[in-house]
């Protein structure tokens, strides 16, 4: 796997799980601030994975500095907000 590729596929598992520890954790409308803030430690957090477990650099040819840093942003979010709304509804639904 290309380092391109793996910085995308450890945000979006990244963001999976916390989407899934936030839906469990039942933060809904009143602790929705505390599923804010772990998603976003969760994503910093993703950044020190990535440049010191898996040793991802900058180099010229494939990974830039800013590929570091918001490459898999998105797919993060998504992924997060997704699994997050998703057990709400299906665990916690009146």
């Amino acid at each position: 796997m290309n380092q391109r590729g793996l910085i995308h596929w450890t945000r979006a598992a990244l963001g999976a799980l916390t989407g899934i520890l936030c839906g469990l954790l039942k933060f809904q409308l009143e602790s929705a601030g505390r599923g804010i803030l772990l998603g976003s430690i969760t994503y910093i957090l993703s950044l020190y994975l990535i440049l010191y477990v898996f040793k991802v650099r900058p180099d010229e040819v494939n990974v830039r500095t800013r590929d570091i840093f918001v490459g898999g942003m998105w797919g993060f979010i998504g992924l997060w907000l997704y699994f997050w709304i998703l057990l709400l509804n299906l665990l916690f639904a009146p």
